[in-house]
């Protein structure tokens, strides 16, 4: 498969592409400005001006309610999208397959192939619309954060962005130590289904030839050896969220700090302090989103490489 197929299907579906970034970029940009409407709320509590406190209390549950809105009509819009991407590619293959050779047909599993048509069409337009909404999301999410915590404070601001390579270096180490993993379950759950259909289509001879017994230990082996497979890439993917969750915790602590001595000095008053502490969270939640989505992004290249396989059989 080349890039041309998943650009076809893009085009195919420009409306439902263009409604998830405008919707995602709108939803980002009422999250970025929630906490600082949030921190003059609490700055009008301390004054003790509950007029305009009710009026600001109005306007946050308003951006809420829309980012809610908005959020569902994304995930709406992002399920469609990923069932057509997902229908093109089957197509694709089912167009591919009245060409291909007796002989290829024979030399492969028929279990195998016809798991490329359900388990690896679905990883790929999953993956694809997960990684493209991240992204889109994750940019705005960042860019946004970063420029309103240098207003409202240069000190704090540093801090929180000094955390993002760590936890990058992160990702990335992980990343890096479970590609291999992740190729290989692949590869494992397409040799266990196209066993299993082999068996189903040759039941009767395994039977009248009394190869039940060597049939089930060939496929407890499989079976384990997926098993482990999967057990090690999972685990060692999943590490990335508690480690890049664990770095968010720190410097959330040490922004805390900082801020209270800040507000002791006279330099920012506790409003912004409280805003800056949910800037944190939403400075690191494109990090810990993508991080993850990794496993599926992973699964997924496995994926993408069997069916580029099969399309470019003679």
């Amino acid at each position: 498969m080349n890039d041309k197929i998943l650009k076809k299907s893009f085009r195919e579906n420009k409306l439902y592409i263009t409604l998830i970034i405008i919707v995602n970029i709108i939803s980002t940009i009422l999250t970025i400005i929630a906490p600082v409407l949030v921190g003059n709320v609490i700055e009008e509590i301390v004054n003790y001006n509950i007029q305009n406190m009710i009026k600001l209390i109005g306007i946050i549950a308003v951006v809420y309610i829309c980012i809610f809105l908005l959020d569902s009509t994304c995930v709406n819009s992002l399920s469609k999208l990923s069932g057509k991407i997902g229908e093109n590619l089957r197509d694709i293959l089912f167009k591919k397959l009245q060409k291909l050779s007796i002989s290829y047909i024979d030399k492969n599993r028929h279990g195998e192939l016809v798991n490329k048509f359900v388990y690896d069409a679905e990883n790929i337009s999953l993956a694809v619309i997960q990684a493209s909404s991240k992204i889109v999301v994750g940019i705005v999410t960042i860019l946004g954060s970063i420029i309103i915590m240098v207003k409202l404070n240069l000190i704090m601001a540093v801090i929180t962005v000094l955390s993002a390579p760590l936890m990058y270096f992160i990702s990335k180490f992980v990343v890096s130590r479970t590609k291999k993993m992740f190729k290989e379950n692949a590869n494992l759950v397409s040799e266990l289904n196209g066993y299993t259909q082999e068996i189903i289509n040759g039941n009767k001879t395994v039977k009248d030839f009394n190869y039940t017994k060597i049939v089930e230990n060939n496929f407890k082996k499989i079976n384990k050896k997926l098993y482990e497979s999967g057990k090690q890439a999972q685990f060692y993917s999943a590490l990335t969220n508690p480690s890049t969750r664990f770095v968010n915790n720190i410097t959330y602590i040490i922004i805390g700090i900082t801020g209270i001595v800040l507000i002791k000095k006279g330099q920012i008053d506790l409003g912004i302090l409280t805003s800056f502490l949910m800037y944190v969270n939403v400075f690191a939640r494109p990090f810990n989103e993508i991080t993850g989505v990794m496993s599926e992004i992973q699964t997924a290249s496995s994926s993408y490489n069997k069916i580029k396989e099969v399309l470019r059989c003679g």
